[in-house]
């Protein structure tokens, strides 16, 4: 939806009552299988990935994605509902490819450099 749009994403069948989260989570389990089906036949590990997927899976994705992207802590914190921030904080994952390169970082050499620098000193 786009800023201050009126339409809502999903809209209420009863308007005397909020929509059920129940309701809200089969909603989601259909649009899941209907997003898994475009990759039944050449990619069956991501259909059956999505398949699994849940409510709480989409808030986790979503709250993982604004840590890593750099959003402020606090900012997270609040958009999640979290009175903790230590709760938030355990959404934090280290993306594979950031622990890769920062272990490139400290070359072999460097690591030779400085076990020689701490032999000297001793």
């Amino acid at each position: 939806p786009k800023f201050r749009e009126k339409t809502p994403l999903i809209p209420m069948q009863n308007l005397k009552q909020p929509i059920s989260a129940r309701r809200i989570d089969q909603i989601l389990k259909w649009a899941f299988n209907l997003g898994a089906q475009q990759f039944d036949e050449n990619e069956p590990r991501r259909a059956s990935k999505l398949r699994s997927a849940s409510a709480h899976w989409l808030r986790h994705s979503y709250v993982t994605y604004l840590l890593n992207s750099g959003a402020p802590l606090k900012v997270v914190q609040e958009n999640a509902g979290h009175s903790d921030v230590g709760t938030t904080m355990h959404y934090r994952h280290v993306a594979q490819t950031d622990r890769h390169e920062a272990t490139r970082t400290l070359s072999l050499s460097d690591l030779k450099r400085k076990t020689r620098q701490s032999k000297c000193r001793d």
